[in-house]
C-alpha cells in the first residue's frame, strides 16, 4: 500500500479554500507593503519640491494604496472592497492637483482625498490586524503585518489632522507652513504623538485638533499593549509544546 505522502512532495496543508471567492490566501502578502509606506514617509520631504512634486506624490500615494489592496485582499469580495475604496481616494487626489493650490475646489478635493484616505487605511488596518490575531505562530508575516498597521496608524491620523486643518486653517501651529497646508510637519506630528514624544515645536491650538489627538495617543499604547499580548501569546503557545516533551 503507498504512502499518502510520498518524497518530494510537500505536506503541508494547503489551507480552506476563501468562502467568499477564489483568491487563495497566502503568506508574503505584506512583504510590499512596509517598504512602500517606508519609501512613503523617507522620500515625502524629498519630492515635495520642484515642479513635478505633484506627481511625485501621486507617484508615491499609487505605490502605497496597490500594495495595501494585495496585502488586504484574500478573496474576491475583499479584493473590491478595497479597490472601491482606494480607486475614488486616488481620483480625487488627481483631480485635486488640476486646480491651483489656493483656490477653493483644489481646498475641498484635497480634504475629500484625505478623508477617503484615511477610511482606506482604517480598511487595511482592520484586514491585517484581523490577520494578527488569527496567526497561530510568530511569522515573518505576522511581524510585517505589525509593524506596518503600527506606520499605517500613523499615516492614517495625520490624513485626519489634514483633513481638519483644511476645513479648519490653524488648527494646529505648525513650524513652518501656512495655514491650511503642513501635509510633511503633520505627518511628522502624527508620529510624534503616536509615540508620546511630545518635542512640543507642533501643537494641536483647537479643541477639535486636541480631542483628536488624544485619540491618536490613545490608539498608539493600546495596539502597543494588545500586539506584544499577542506575540507573547503566541511565542507562548510555540514554546510549549516543546517543552512538554
Amino acid at each position: 500500500m503507498s504512502s499518502p505522502h510520498r518524497g518530494g512532495e510537500s505536506t503541508t496543508p494547503a489551507g480552506p479554500p476563501a468562502q467568499d471567492g477564489s483568491v487563495r490566501p497566502r503568506a508574503g502578502r505584506s512583504i510590499l507593503l512596509l517598504p512602500s509606506l517606508l519609501a512613503l514617509i523617507l522620500l515625502y520631504p524629498v519630492v515635495t519640491h520642484g515642479p513635478f512634486a505633484s506627481y511625485f506624490v501621486l507617484a508615491l500615494n499609487a505605490v502605497v494604496l496597490v500594495s495595501a489592496v494585495y496585502a488586504v485582499a484574500e478573496s474576491r469580495a475583499q479584493v473590491r472592497i478595497a479597490v472601491a475604496l482606494a480607486a475614488p481616494q486616488f481620483a480625487v487626489s488627481v483631480a485635486a492637483g488640476l486646480f491651483p493650490a489656493g483656490s477653493a475646489t483644489h481646498r475641498w478635493l484635497s480634504v475629500t482625498a484625505a478623508a477617503l484616505l484615511a477610511v482606506f487605511y482604517a480598511y487595511a488596518i482592520r484586514r491585517l490586524l484581523l490577520g494578527v490575531l488569527r496567526a497561530r505562530v510568530v511569522g515573518a508575516e505576522t511581524l510585517l503585518q505589525g509593524l506596518s498597521i503600527y506606520l499605517l496608524l500613523g499615516l492614517g491620523w495625520a490624513s485626519i489632522f489634514s483633513a481638519l486643518e483644511k476645513v479648519a486653517p490653524g488648527s494646529f501651529r505648525l513650524a513652518t507652513a501656512q495655514a491650511g497646508e503642513g501635509g510633511l510637519e503633520l505627518i511628522y506630528f502624527s508620529f510624534v504623538t503616536l509615540t508620546t514624544l511630545g518635542y512640543g515645536d507642533i501643537t494641536p491650538l483647537t479643541d477639535r485638533a486636541r480631542s483628536l489627538v488624544i485619540l491618536e495617543t490613545i490608539t498608539g499604547q493600546l495596539y502597543l499593549a494588545v500586539m506584544v499580548a499577542r506575540l507573547v501569546t503566541l511565542y507562548g503557545q510555540f514554546r510549549r509544546p516543546s517543552q512538554d516533551r
